[in-house]
């Protein structure tokens, strides 16, 4: 182990200590005012039968957490990153068979009377493992085999925690494509994230559901296919001098499309088109880069995942997380079932006006109108008691935390400390931009929760953990090159 060594040098940022603080005190009073109750008397021997009294504790053991981090100096984080991701990607396979279903999910231990999410623990570890490998100067984001193996190290973690039934917390992991584009990833797969987000409503839309078991009566595949197709198609019409050719591959590919469904079922038209994708890639390579094969893959690809599309919303979500999705884009509507919960979110928010009620006076709220009040849904507690003002100021702070880790990440002399910064800021921000937008109605509601505001000893922990090693990182500054 590496333990800190006196210097002068060493330079904690207090800044970033007291934004973390000033949420954590926001997060404490709506956590007690969600589940205050006027009979609610807590004392010293009836603490932890509260959810207030065992914040209480998730906060001291945070503090206890903060406090061995800075035992440490930089290299032993350094070193210790592919030991913790090890460890996460183990517990995250641990969970998968000695794990309790809490929520429609199998993502947690229980020990002791309480419950322990390792996926939280594994947004450190993968934070740190970005950081330990990208941080070699011989590795770059822009060569295939560093981009492969980084891919890697995010897609692992991500397929167990989706695995487990919590897509919520897998699409986290989505976030990480921020840090590479801040280490050279070319801007065009900025535009592919959000293509893929505009595919998959596409494709949602396009689908038939039954109202009533939201089984797929018609896949999106065929309509969006053929559009992909005849994009394909046309580039190959005009690519060929014959035109004869290039009318063939139109043909060929638009039966294709109409035909592989009527003959094969979903699980194997999956991995067809996979392996098209997969072989039309490697004749892109190999044929020095030819751009019909580039075209022809970009295709495959593209139909593949309008496929895996339809494929996940039948056999990987769950009921409940597939009608919230459509709820949300207009495709069916639920207000006393599934989308119950954003309809009372939104209806607490507004009764709160500019000012709020008061805290305590949060009477919609406290008559048990919104369910998961103090975990996904608490940021409607604090638009209903402290209104507009009070919503703002939240943001207000997350926002100046997120600039402050930004302003961290661009003055460090330590590639590792830049990245690992970067990470930080790019889990924080998807956690605080999903949240409050599932509470106001812009996303679906995944449980995600509201960064150190949010009940959840798990939670808590990996939020703090992340700050602070940034922190800890950051105060040695001066001290590296690297």
């Amino acid at each position: 182990m590496s333990f800190t060594r006196s210097s002068s040098k060493k330079q904690t940022d207090w800044v970033t200590i007291l934004l973390y603080l000033a949420i954590v005190v926001v997060g404490f009073g709506a956590i007690y005012t969600s589940n205050y109750t006027e009979d609610m008397h807590i004392t010293w021997s009836n603490l932890l039968d509260f959810k207030i009294g065992k914040h209480i504790l998730f906060m001291a053991v945070s503090f206890i957490a903060v406090l061995v981090i800075q035992l440490f100096d930089r290299k032993f984080f350094v070193n210790i990153s592919p030991i913790l991701y090890l460890i996460s990607i183990i517990l995250l396979i641990g969970v998968l068979f000695f794990g309790e279903i809490k929520g429609g999910s199998r993502s947690w231990y229980k020990i002791a009377g309480f419950s322990f999410q390792p996926s939280e623990l594994a947004k450190v570890g993968t934070a740190l493992m970005l950081a330990h490998f990208l941080s070699d100067f011989n590795v770059s984001v822009t060569k295939l085999k560093d981009f492969l193996i980084t891919a890697a190290l995010i897609l692992l973690p991500m397929a167990l925690i989706l695995v487990q039934s919590d897509a919520g917390t897998a699409l986290v992991y989505t976030s990480l494509i921020l840090v590479l584009y801040r280490e050279g990833l070319s801007p065009w797969f900025l535009a592919l994230y959000g293509s893929v987000i505009g595919l998959f409503v596409l494709t949602l839309i396009f689908t038939k559901f039954d109202p009533t078991t939201l089984a797929v009566l018609q896949t999106g595949y065929r309509p969006l296919s053929i559009g992909l197709g005849i994009i394909t198609s046309l580039f190959a019409l005009f690519h060929f001098k014959n035109k004869w050719v290039g009318t063939a591959i139109v043909v060929s590919i638009c039966l294709a499309l109409i035909l592989l469904p009527l003959i094969v079922n979903d699980l194997v038209l999956l991995i067809s088109l996979f392996v098209s994708f997969v072989a039309l890639a490697i004749l892109y390579v190999v044929s020095k880069k030819n751009a019909i094969f580039l075209f022809s893959s970009v295709f495959s690809l593209g139909a593949f995942y309008v496929q895996a599309v339809s494929y996940i919303c039948t056999a990987v979500l769950l009921p409940y997380q597939l009608k919230r999705i459509l709820i949300l884009v207009n495709i069916i509507s639920d207000r006393k079932g599934a989308g119950y919960n954003l309809e009372q979110s939104k209806i607490a928010i507004g009764s709160g006006g500019w000012t709020g009620k008061g805290f305590l006076e949060g009477n919609y709220v406290h008559s048990g109108f919104v369910p998961e009040v103090d975990t996904d849904f608490i940021f409607c507690n604090i638009g209903e008691e402290f209104g507009f003002m009070g919503s703002l100021t939240v943001i207000g702070l997350f926002l100046l935390l997120f600039l402050r880790i930004l302003s961290i990440a661009e003055k460090q002399k330590s590639k590792f400390t830049r990245i690992y910064a970067y990470c930080v800021a790019s889990i924080l921000f998807f956690h605080f931009f999903i949240n409050i937008a599932m509470d106001i109605g812009l996303a679906p509601v995944i449980g995600i929760p509201l960064p150190l505001i949010s009940y959840g000893g798990s939670s808590f922990l990996g939020f703090t953990i992340l700050i602070f090693i940034l922190i800890k990182l950051d105060s040695e500054k001066n001290n590296v090159v690297r």
